[in-house]
């Protein structure tokens, strides 16, 4: 199907993307509607076609000839030119590769930029390990992993849902439970916060497992251990399909040491299977630390020659050396064949946010009597070589500028102001959803106006934030506050 219809027209990179959305549901062997899609041409008789619509989502399975044999999954993508040409390709899934199963013991390796993601990181591979690689351990997931409510499942691990559209159906579902509209719902909050007790999991997971593909590896436990919706989303995401395996150790141990890049917090263990791998993650996260190598990297570390090496000990010294800081190269443990890699959680990125708090429009955020609130502050620095006028304004500024009714000041700071009406023409030009906007140019403009008033030429703007559009329904006076900052200006606009 089209990608079109999910991201709109990327014009050159139009047959990327569809190649893209291709590989993705030939690795998850399943076929995806497109959005939009539901309605068909009633002109096109598709039952009289080879040809039909995917409406919905639905596992992609080899076909099987007469004589009984399957052969592989194929497709064909066009990409067609405003010029009238027209490339097509077509794909076939990869032939199956049979697993490499090196012989233990393994070596287990995980790093993040600081240590509180490090934690991150080992609590969702503890998840990984319960939940999904080893469903029969989900029950004796640690406290300390209940208490933190970290648990993180990627959306790679199976094929359950994916992406936004699992976030959507919990919160359907969540709202549906709990008596709210799905908007109300924080999919950051934790559970507690929002009251949601047993009863109210049960039947957000009777919900969730109606018809969901792996449906008996989720339950109230783990929902409980998800503790925001958002990681609960992941969590429904990362059900296996009935036809896929677990992982193996070995394949799980090589995809962390080659599929993930080295940072400097890092942690290293060496184990013979699952459960000492899981018993050794939930020690360290406890605060024990037998077993596990922790620590911040440093530059210089020598790594010892990894070749062939397979022996507990030597796994062991180089466990150490990596956390250390060592570069190894992992492909040394392989000497014959490396094993496949498998997709595990990733990376747990910290969430800060750095949106601006959302004003609001009903208090002027310059503490003025007028209701309305426009600041906008950056910093202006002089070209080489210029500087500002030294000599002090007085109000009434003569033909300044259009944008400038008046000002005054001294070296340390300056202050114009101008007062705009509903009917300059760029104000009546410039409707926003009905609403007067003063143009954001408008204000860049005052200020390389007062800035060349002042003796200031060749100037660089930096780091200009509009916080709050301006609407012009009446008279509106607004001020420009520039003071001086290092070898430039910074500046405020305000109303």
């Amino acid at each position: 199907g089209s990608v079109k219809s999910n991201i709109g027209h990327l014009i050159a990179a139009a047959g990327v993307a569809g190649l893209a959305k291709l590989l993705l549901q030939l690795d998850r062997k399943r076929l995806v509607p497109s959005p939009y899609g539901d309605s068909l041409n009633p002109k096109i008789d598709f039952a009289e076609t080879p040809f039909v619509v995917q409406t919905a989502s639905e596992p992609w399975r080899r076909p099987r000839l007469p004589s009984g044999e399957t052969v592989p999954l194929r497709a064909g993508i066009s990409s067609f030119g405003a010029g009238g040409s027209n490339a097509h390709l077509i794909l076939e899934e990869a032939p199956e590769r049979p697993a490499v199963e090196a012989p233990g013991p393994y070596l287990l390796v995980l790093s993040a930029r600081d240590e509180d993601r490090l934690r991150a990181r080992a609590e969702d591979l503890v998840a990984a390990f319960a939940t999904i690689i080893h469903p029969e351990l989900s029950a004796g997931i640690s406290p300390t992993i209940r208490g933190r409510g970290s648990v993180s499942v990627s959306a790679d691990l199976g094929g359950g849902g994916h992406g936004r559209d699992s976030l959507d159906r919990l919160l359907f579902h969540l709202g549906e439970v709990m008596g709210v509209e799905p908007a109300e719902i924080d999919p950051d909050l934790d559970w507690l916060e929002w009251g949601v007790d047993e009863e109210i999991l049960d039947a957000l997971a009777a919900q969730l497992l109606s018809g969901a593909v792996g449906a008996s590896e989720l339950q109230r436990s783990q929902l409980e251990q998800a503790r925001t919706p958002r990681r609960a989303a992941r969590l429904l995401e990362a059900l296996p399909s009935s036809e896929a395996e677990s992982p193996s150790l070995a394949t799980i141990s090589f995809t962390l040491q080659a599929g993930r890049e080295a940072m400097p917090q890092r942690l290293a263990l060496v184990a013979s299977d699952r459960q000492e791998a899981l018993a050794k993650l939930r020690s360290w996260l406890a605060g024990e630390a037998e077993g596990v190598y922790a620590g911040k990297a440093k530059k210089g570390r020598k790594a010892p020659s990894v070749e062939g090496q397979r022996d507990r000990t030597q796994l062991e010294e180089l466990a150490r050396a990596w956390v250390e800081g060592a570069d190894v190269d992992w492909r040394g443990l392989y000497p014959d064949e490396t094993p496949l890699r498998c997709s595990l959680p990733t990376y747990p990125f910290a969430g800060e946010r750095y949106w601006f708090p959302k004003l609001d429009t009903t208090e002027a955020a310059s503490g003025l009597e007028d209701g309305t609130s426009s600041p906008r502050t950056s910093v202006v620095q002089p070209a080489e070589g210029n500087g500002a006028g030294s000599a002090a304004l007085q109000p009434g500024i003569p033909d300044a500028h259009p944008l400038l009714d008046d000002g005054a000041g001294s070296e340390e700071g300056w202050t114009f102001r101008k007062r705009f009406t509903p009917g300059l023409f760029f104000v009546s030009d410039h409707v926003v959803e009905g609403r007067p906007i003063l143009p954001g140019v408008v204000y860049l403009e005052m200020v390389r106006a007062a800035l060349e008033w002042m003796g200031t030429a060749d100037l660089d703007l930096r780091d200009v934030v509009f916080r709050q559009p301006l609407e012009i329904r009446e008279a509106v006076e607004v001020t420009l506050e520039l003071s001086a900052k290092g070898e430039g200006w910074a500046f405020e606009v305000r109303s």
